[in-house]
């Protein structure tokens, strides 16, 4: 029986630490999600900026004589 309550009492206590620890740690996992979401919308922003770039400057050097 001593065993018994020795495992469940370890057990309670990993129970509540790991409690801790989600609380603690899932909001600074979620905002370093949505902190990569927000540079790859960045950087999605800016390639499609530079493919439109480098379209209107294409066609602007084909129609300069020289």
């Amino acid at each position: 029986m001593r065993t018994f309550v020795g495992f469940a009492a370890g057990g309670v206590i990993a129970l509540v630490v790991l409690k801790i620890l989600a609380a603690l740690f899932l909001p600074i996992l979620g905002s370093l999600v949505a902190l990569v979401a927000i540079g790859v919308k960045l950087l999605l922003l800016a390639a499609v900026v530079y493919f439109v770039y480098s379209l209107v400057f294409k066609r602007r050097r084909e129609g300069e004589v020289g």
